[in-house]
């Protein structure tokens, strides 16, 4: 059975039901509602109230109920929601009651300005090795549940590398990590499926580090990328010039003929991961961060290719 958790500024803190003889304590309106758990933030106790199914709430109620709790247990007040809609967290918020969307968002301002600031500073941007993590979960095979161990086998990184790599994704709270009951560390991610892409959009890198151009190739494990993957997505006519990605690791391996940096019969793009092959093609995700700056791309083209995946997905 998963554990009740909660996610406040990139970390996990886990729920504890409250005993018995302290719930027989609270108001029954409370325990009709709610179910209440105690939560340990960074040595400041709260209750979390975690509102039960079929069981409707107003703002306005939850700031009375707030107020009134407080005086009686003398400590802070949270709200625990699955889901709430943009009005109503700005509701919430101008009535500073505190509380948690599931996994997604934490309004507890008084508590999150007195939090010790954590030993290593958060990534602001996910890397090429997180990247590669969160497309292959997108597009390839889910990742929930798995070990790092289990990601080695996955993965061509060191488990090193991996737990950084999940460390990133954990400080933009794209994931989190807790301990199994074999003492290994597991990884799941906030939300699925386009909800996740959207909102690690803005973290995203370019997988491209460098291009050059050639005649011909040899000895090469070749991906079709750039426009002319978009036209093999959008089902449109193929470019006269054809471009393949490779991982950088293998570039240097590579046999090209007549190279030339600035122009050539074949473009070659050197990723920073290696491209997730579709059919011979670069993955559509990594493939729009690729283009989504390109003058001979329209916004309109990328948006199809990226409609017609999460088509497919559902």
């Amino acid at each position: 059975m998963e554990k009740e958790i909660v996610i406040i500024a990139g970390r996990v803190y886990q729920l504890n039901k409250c005993d018995a003889a302290f719930v027989k304590k609270l108001p029954v309106d409370i325990r009709l509602r709610f179910t209440p758990y105690l939560l340990d933030f960074n040595g400041d106790e709260m209750m979390v109230l975690d509102l039960k199914k079929d069981t409707f709430l107003t703002p306005s109620v939850a700031h009375k109920l707030c107020l009134d709790l407080e005086k009686t247990i003398e400590k802070p007040v949270v709200f625990l929601f699955k889901k709430l809609t943009y009005y109503e967290r700005d509701r919430y918020i101008r009535l500073n009651v505190y509380f948690l969307v599931s996994r997604k968002y934490a309004f507890l301002p008084y508590l999150l300005i007195n939090a010790k600031a954590p030993a290593t500073p958060l990534s602001r941007m996910l890397n090429a090795k997180a990247q590669h993590i969160l497309l292959h979960h997108l597009q390839v095979a889910k990742l929930d549940g798995m070990t790092i161990d289990k990601l080695e086998e996955i993965f061509p990184y060191k488990y090193v590398i991996l737990t950084r790599a999940i460390k990133v994704l954990e400080d933009l709270e794209l994931c989190y990590s807790m301990i199994n009951d074999e003492h290994k560390k597991v990884i799941h991610f906030t939300m699925q499926g386009r909800e996740l892409w959207e909102r690690a959009l803005p973290y995203t890198i370019n997988p491209i580090t460098r291009t050059t151009f050639a005649e011909s190739i040899k000895d090469a494990n070749l991906i079709v990328s750039g426009i002319n993957a978009l036209a093999h997505y959008n089902r449109k006519a193929k470019i006269s010039r054809t471009t393949y990605a490779i991982f950088q690791k293998e570039a240097k391996n590579v046999k090209l003929e007549h190279q030339n940096p600035l122009d050539g019969g074949i473009k070659i793009e050197v990723w920073s991961y290696p491209p997730l092959a579709q059919d011979g093609f670069v993955d559509p995700l990594s493939l729009y961060l690729t283009l989504k700056e390109d003058p001979d791309t329209t916004e309109k083209e990328l948006d199809t290719m990226i409609e017609k995946l999460w088509a497919k997905k559902i």
